[in-house]
């Protein structure tokens, strides 16, 4: 068969036709994908407890009491130069992206943290910790 201009237009055109439909499934699957990261992180987001209304703090850690891989309570000298005894919420450290040694480490190193609490029953319960703004 010999090839014509009309025949040569329309076999691009069924190109075109063949690569753009080959691109709509990774279309499709891009955007199912994004739409399934924003609805991961926003779960994410909801895990930990609100703690808008928690109290704040900063200082450097001056003590940590537990073992390596549990911190039961640690003392935090604050910016006012009061010692503060904090007890850590279940899951408060991990929450907050911080384990055992970092805690350690920022006592070693003397870097100053931030914590949020809550009194509860007159003990300070950590309820989220951070690295503090410098």
């Amino acid at each position: 068969m010999e090839m014509t201009p009309a025949t040569a237009n329309t076999s691009a055109w069924q190109a075109r036709s063949v690569s753009s439909a080959g691109r709509r499934p990774s279309r499709l699957l891009l955007a199912l994908s994004l739409l399934a990261m924003a609805v991961l992180v926003a779960a994410c987001g909801a895990d930990g407890p609100d703690t808008s209304g928690a109290l704040r703090a900063e200082g450097l850690v001056v003590d940590v009491q537990g073992t390596i891989s549990e911190v039961k309570t640690f003392d935090l000298l604050d910016t006012n130069g009061e010692r503060m005894t904090f007890t850590p919420e279940d899951g408060a450290l991990e929450r907050s992206g911080f384990s055992p040694a970092h805690v350690r480490e920022h006592m070693a190193l003397a870097q100053r943290i931030a914590v949020r609490y809550e009194v509860r029953d007159g003990t300070n319960v950590l309820v989220g910790i951070d690295d503090a703004d410098e």
